[in-house]
């Protein structure tokens, strides 16, 4: 993002980038990465057989040529108001927004698989870091409790606590 702020600041007369809606935050599969280039290249094609051009398109639905011609590489993977405004302007029956609900829909799945990987990972060095420590005279390890992840919903196992043993 601060890429884009310093690009929009240099650049100012491109501020179709300003329309790029970019989810940084976890890295593309390769997997998301072919869905995107997938539904590009079917916006591409609707839009060939509509007989219009980049700039047409962009005219009917108020994106700019540049980002159609990304989205349509597969380079830029715009928002779902984006793909509902070229379903309407191609008439191509709700397939575009569709294909970006099942493409973040994935996108969605590959962040909670990955979210819990990490928490099963930390789950068992704590559980490790328990027993180590079980087996010293001067600090007791137990399990206190369980919680929900505020992000993805699923149960975490354990909250550990150490308490100095007293005299």
């Amino acid at each position: 993002m601060l890429v884009m702020q310093a690009q929009l600041a240099l650049f100012p007369h491109m501020a179709w980038l300003q329309q790029m809606n970019i989810n940084t935050r976890w890295p593309k599969s390769e997997k998301i990465r072919a869905m995107e280039h997938a539904l590009g290249q079917q916006l591409g094609a609707l839009r060939y057989r509509a007989g219009w051009s980049q700039s047409d398109l962009g005219g009917d639905t108020g994106y700019s040529r540049p980002l159609i011609s990304l989205a349509e590489l597969g380079r830029s993977f715009p928002g779902r108001d984006f793909w509902v405004e070229c379903d309407k302007a191609l008439h191509a029956g709700g397939v575009l927004a569709a294909g970006w609900d099942q493409i973040q829909a994935t996108r969605e799945a590959e962040q909670r698989a990955a979210a819990l990987a990490a928490q099963r990972a930390r789950e068992a060095q704590a559980l490790e870091l328990m027993t180590d420590l079980a087996q010293q005279s001067d600090v007791e390890a137990r399990v206190t409790g369980l919680q929900v992840c505020p992000h993805c919903g699923t149960k975490m196992s354990v909250v550990t606590t150490l308490f100095p043993l007293g005299p």
